[in-house]
């Protein structure tokens, strides 16, 4: 890795203060001053290095799944094309980590654990919650208490059995369905009335594939797939549609029966 190095004045120096007509200047010495300023300095100096260089990433990519324990003793389960940053931390301290994707979390009690994204943050501290924030902040709460806060500044608290669903218009919560609200967990993934190039997006992501398909219809797909399987899980998916699928390794081209070649 290539050193950085700081650049820090000298600690001896003087201020020079205009005495007025008689020319007279009255030195000030601010060497205490600033060997405080400057040990301010090096603390923030450290603080940056220990937070660009000291942080753990942990990334499960497309096509796996990975679990993690937090230094706090915290467990982690990360869905495909996923990743939480985060620098060490006790089971007292405030807890911060940054996620990507999907976490599910089981969080032991302690200090406030907070969990930021692209959507919003979350705060807990002891509970076990699935956060998905790929198209917005989706919260399930299994276990436990939660403050969820949007990125408009909307907040609300979930209890044990509640999901809340936050995007870029609105901000509501509901009693969520705890066998499917986080069934990736068992390589199950369920959908209702989804658009279609959401669900293959799933299809990408857990099976690690490239998919063309260009929608010019809206389909929206109601179903469940899991991931065992690439060609039971796209006839699955296609079949309900008239749509077929032209597989050449780990590249998938789905178009109707006219477009596709025998």
């Amino acid at each position: 890795m290539k050193q950085r190095r700081f650049i820090v004045p000298a600690t001896k120096a003087s201020f020079h203060a205009d005495d007025g007509e008689d020319g007279k200047h009255d030195k000030i010495r601010l060497g205490p001053y600033l060997f405080i300023s400057l040990a301010g300095s090096m603390a923030l100096i450290f603080v940056l290095y220990r937070l660009i260089f000291d942080a753990t990433v942990v990334s499960a990519p497309k096509g796996q799944h990975l679990a993690h324990v937090l230094p706090d003793g915290s467990q982690v389960w990360l869905n495909a094309d996923s990743e939480l940053r985060y620098s060490s931390f006790t089971r007292e301290s405030n807890r911060d980590v940054t996620m990507r994707g999907e976490v599910f979390f089981r969080i032991v009690k302690g200090g406030p654990f907070n969990i930021k994204g692209e959507y919003g943050t979350v705060t807990v501290r002891g509970a076990s919650i699935n956060i998905n924030q790929r198209n917005g902040l989706r919260v399930a709460c299994f276990k436990g208490e939660v403050n969820v806060s949007d990125t408009h500044g909307n907040t609300l608290e979930l209890k044990s059995g509640r999901y809340s669903i936050a995007n870029d218009t609105t901000m509501m919560s509901g009693r969520m369905n705890a066998e499917k609200e986080a069934s990736w967990l068992t390589g199950d993934f369920y959908f209702n009335n989804t658009p279609l190039e959401e669900v293959l997006d799933e299809i990408r992501r857990q099976f690690d594939v490239e998919v063309h398909y260009r929608d010019t219809t809206s389909k929206v797909y109601t179903g469940h797939f899991t991931n065992a399987n690439l060609d039971i899980a796209l006839r699955d998916i296609l079949g309900s549609m008239s749509l077929q699928y032209n597989r050449d390794g780990d590249e998938v081209v789905i178009g109707n029966a006219t477009e596709m070649k025998p």
